[in-house]
């Protein structure tokens, strides 16, 4: 008898923190969706945001918003008729879709929005100035960039043709509302507006994420605690594929065209786990192996597609490292020694001048050198632990024996034949530097190295948990039948 009380007042208590957690869910998700709601109109109240072919964000935001409303009142009468961990997971499965919807569109709006200048030109005045050129490619489409528009490389900034000078008139209602700026000037106000709408989105999926987790436990608490261990597993697939994907987004070479496809397909894949996991949850409470089995089995092929992605990052990255040199307490880098595909795409020159030395120099890398390391003495210089892109791009390589004055400045010896081209390629130049050299690519490839070979040694122990994952859920179903 007491046995049966102390059981009755166990299932109390996890009705009582069920029902806790389903008003903290319905309390938040109620902000969620208002702060979609708002997002949504606050863009459409943009004067370019409104636009043909930008609208389309704050109008998806504003039907997501109103979609976890009618979800949240679902939920409220599930809730009404006592089942409150059913109207959790139901909820859960419900929005999965939504917040799928969610990410790719904070993904997206973050994508188009990121600007490969990182801001408007500094003038002699208090105000900036924008080049369309410095924009996405998306967004120059959208306005129609002229095709006599070339934006050309100049150090760190961009230079136009001054084909606006032509376009400018004083009658009002003309002015420069032609110019290839006055499209630059439109972008950047989508660009603003847009990269904080992004950011919001994936903020929002984030917490709808970790809000995910008191209604796994507290259902699993009914069920079963071996199934509550996998579902967690199975639940941590996800988040460090979003996660992985989302640090891949730091990377000076991970983001830029021909590296960057490694941090989408990880947001997708889990993103796409994410949907099936919610999936799982709403069937738990009546078969829960059923539930984490279809759970298993739709995700086979993200997972050997991680798999894949695993194996693919340490074979290219399992090459290459830094150089150390006697006296000195940083370290120089060889193409040489990596890859031969991370070789391929470095040395094409289209790539090159294209994508990677423009990541390389809008990044300012060299930033230290006019600045903390500028008064160095050369013991003090040799002494500076400096970066891969420092080391490389910044200074010239030791062979070839330049004379000292200052981190950026060294005298060539003259009537000097030196084995290393590198040496013929640097300039004093801060805008030159060594940024046309073999050891700047190489230090980009060591760049990618360090994040692709920690991304590819997770992605293995996360598929290697996944297979051990399955094989409990096959025992167990051999010792139940």
């Amino acid at each position: 008898m007491a046995q049966e009380e102390g059981l009755l007042s166990l299932d109390d208590e996890t009705n009582n923190n069920a029902k806790r957690s389903l008003y903290l869910i319905i309390v938040v998700e109620f902000f969620t969706a208002m702060l979609a709601i708002c997002n949504g109109a606050n863009l459409l109240m943009q004067l370019t945001s409104n636009c043909k072919g930008f609208r389309f964000l704050g109008i998806t935001l504003i039907l997501i918003g109103v979609g976890i409303f009618v979800l949240l009142w679902t939920n409220c009468s599930f809730a009404r008729a006592n089942e409150q961990s059913s109207a959790g997971c139901k909820f859960l499965c419900c929005s999965a879709p939504l917040v799928f919807a969610s990410l790719v569109l904070g993904i997206f709006a973050m994508e188009v929005s990121s600007r490969k200048g990182g801001g408007g030109t500094k003038s002699e005045g208090s105000y900036e100035v924008y080049d369309v050129g410095s924009f996405s490619k998306w967004m120059q489409r959208k306005v129609g960039v002229d095709p006599a528009f070339e934006p050309q490389e100049n150090g760190n900034l961009y230079t136009t043709k001054n084909e606006d000078c032509n376009r400018w008139d004083n009658d009002p209602n003309i002015l420069c509302f032609n110019c290839e700026t006055c499209k630059a000037g439109f972008l950047q106000d989508v660009t603003s507006h847009w990269r904080s709408t992004g950011l919001g989105l994936i903020l929002m999926v984030v917490l709808v994420l970790v809000l995910g987790i008191p209604f796994i436990c507290l259902t699993m608490i009914s069920s079963d605690s071996f199934h509550a261990c996998l579902m967690a597993f199975e639940y941590g697939t996800f988040v460090v594929a979003l996660g992985l994907g989302w640090k891949l987004l730091d990377g000076i070479s991970s983001r830029c065209p021909g590296f960057r496809f490694l941090r989408i397909t990880l947001v997708v894949i889990g993103a796409s786990l994410l949907v099936f996991f919610y999936i799982g949850c709403a069937t738990v409470d009546s078969a829960p192996e059923a539930a984490l089995g279809k759970s298993l089995c739709c995700s086979v092929p993200l997972i050997v597609a991680l798999a894949a992605l695993g194996i693919f990052t340490l074979a290219v990255s399992n090459k290459g490292g830094g150089k150390s040199i006697p006296g000195r307490s940083y370290k120089e880098y060889r193409v040489e020694s990596y890859s031969k595909w991370m070789r391929n795409k470095v040395n094409d020159t289209h790539n090159w001048e294209t994508y990677y030395k423009k990541a390389v120099v809008k990044n300012h890398v060299c930033e230290k050198f006019g600045k903390e390391y500028k008064l160095d003495t050369l013991d003090q210089f040799h002494k500076r632990k400096m970066s891969h892109f420092e080391s490389g791009c910044c200074k010239p390589s030791e062979d070839c024996n330049f004379s000292y004055t200052s981190p950026s400045i060294w005298e060539k010896p003259t009537n000097v034949n030196n084995t290393n081209n590198d040496c013929n390629r640097w300039d004093n130049d801060p805008n030159v530097f060594c940024f046309n050299c073999q050891s700047c690519k190489a230090a980009f490839l060591q760049d990618l190295k360090s994040r692709w070979s920690v991304t590819g040694i997770i992605l293995v122990v996360i598929v290697s948990k996944h297979f051990l994952l399955g094989i409990c859920l096959i025992c167990l179903l051999c010792r139940d039948s």
